[in-house]
């Protein structure tokens, strides 16, 4: 399919009639697009070094806001919320593009969350550790999806629960950091920070982990077609050493020439 297809077939699956009096949802995609590549670019411009000052404030305010905006989206859209990955409505050409660039907002996004914490830790005097929440987000999440795949959704639920006990833990580990040098009050913006930062990104991390399984399987699947293919062409029947059931090469009769292969093929 080419491009201008490709593009002509996204723009038809917008509702535009039902955006002018409900609006539609999926311009949500937009906007949190170009909120991200405003984070990358603060971080770009925050380099090694910390953030201090107003630059902390509008860093927290807009990784807030997309945050936000990515939670309206999800509850909003659903079961369909990567709709710009599926072929059936993007073409093959844009769910590749779109897969790559969602990849690498999500990645974006965790470096900006780490770093706005860190930024937000130091600016209040204070200081944490965030082994608790980081890690039991990157592990458990994906170990959560396995299990709905391989074992049933209520294991799944106990590993989601035990993550969220962690992130629970991170919380009280942010107030017990913060509280002696930047109050009550900022410990509690840290944290708000953190909770939004935490859910907004556990929800695109499913979703991206659910789609990266299916790509990979899809790749194994693709895989496993081509080598069948290659050594359906490949096999005694459409060798030229190949005869009426004799092979005139290594002089044996061949019984099923439609399903043996040699490494002599000519």
């Amino acid at each position: 399919m080419s491009v201008e297809k490709s593009a002509a077939k996204w723009f038809d699956g917008f509702d535009f009639g039902n955006w002018k009096t409900h609006w539609d949802a999926r311009v949500l995609v937009y906007v949190i697009a170009g909120l991200s590549a405003l984070l990358w670019l603060i971080r770009l411009m925050r380099g090694n070094d910390l953030l201090d000052g107003v630059w902390v404030v509008i860093n927290c305010i807009l990784f807030s806001i997309t945050m936000g905006f990515e939670l309206v989206y999800t509850f909003l859209i659903g079961g369909e919320a990567t709709w710009f990955c599926n072929p059936e409505k993007v073409g093959w050409l844009w769910m590749v593009v779109n897969f790559i660039v969602f990849a690498l907002l999500i990645y974006n996004q965790f470096l900006c969350f780490a770093n706005i914490l860190e930024d937000m830790a130091c600016d209040s005097g204070g200081g944490f550790e965030l082994k608790w929440g980081f890690n039991s987000l990157k592990w458990g999440v994906p170990i959560g999806i396995l299990c709905a795949i391989v074992f049933s959704p209520e294991v799944a639920e106990v590993v989601l629960t035990v993550v969220l006990i962690c992130q629970f833990v991170q919380v009280i580990k942010i107030y017990m950091g913060v509280v002696p040098y930047g109050g009550w009050g900022y410990s509690s913006a840290i944290s708000l920070v953190y909770l939004l930062g935490v859910f907004a990104t556990s929800i695109l991390l499913i979703h991206f982990i659910v789609m990266l399984i299916i790509v990979v399987v899809a790749l194994i699947l693709l895989q496993m077609f081509a080598k069948s293919s290659s050594n359906s062409r490949r096999c005694c029947s459409t060798c030229s050493h190949y005869s009426y059931g004799y092979c005139k090469l290594h002089g044996y009769s061949i019984s099923d020439a439609s399903e043996t292969v040699c490494d002599r093929y000519d």
